[in-house]
């Protein structure tokens, strides 16, 4: 799901990145500021279109943030995961994960662990795939690699969809929530531009 985020990020910003978050606010401040003969004077005929406009561009930023957070949070979780198992990983417990960082199919788990059977006397009772309770009653037979599992595993947070679903459901709204035109971006663009004085 992280790798899906950073992908679809890198489609959002390469649309994004001629239209800046900053430029959007400036023109929205600076609209919102005029009064009624201020745009009379400037010809400003329809401020409520550019100023919808430039608050499309701020959602679109804001959305690309969500993601960009949920993602990075999600992947230091899997870091972390990842840290807590490398001490047992050198001692010769097969890894979960491919060279590229995906979670292996169950069943080539199992022929992984097959494998270390074959390779490591430790590894015997190993003809499971490795999911909760299961490897405990798997690897009951070494009381040094089942100790350090339990005390690693009692230190992981428990784990949860809902902070993949939470992710998913950004990245939805990030790719669907629409964005101005070039012609309507334009007009944003043009008060963006414009020095914004805040009021006293």
């Amino acid at each position: 799901m992280t790798e899906l985020a950073q992908q679809r990020l890198q489609l959002v910003n390469e649309h994004m990145a001629r239209r800046p978050l900053t430029t959007a606010q400036n023109s929205l401040n600076f609209l919102n500021s005029l009064t009624h003969q201020k745009l009379h004077d400037m010809g400003i005929k329809d401020r409520i279109s550019i100023v919808l406009s430039a608050k499309k561009i701020i959602n679109k930023h804001h959305l690309m943030k969500i993601v960009l957070d949920k993602s990075e949070e999600l992947r230091a979780q899997v870091n972390k995961f990842r840290q807590e198992f490398k001490g047992l990983f050198e001692e010769g417990l097969p890894c979960f994960w491919d060279e590229a960082g995906k979670i292996l199919p169950p069943e080539h788990y199992h022929h992984l662990l097959v494998r270390a059977r074959m390779d490591h006397a430790k590894f015997n009772s190993l003809e499971k795939s490795l999911i909760g309770q299961t490897i405990i009653d798997m690897l009951a037979e070494d009381f040094e690699i089942l100790q350090k599992f339990v005390v690693i595993r009692a230190r992981l947070p428990k784990k949860s969809y809902e902070a993949y679903m939470e992710l998913e459901v950004a990245i939805r709204e990030m790719m669907e929530s629409d964005t101005p035109s070039s012609e309507q971006w334009k007009a944003v663009e043009r008060f963006g531009k414009t020095r914004y004085i805040p009021p006293p």
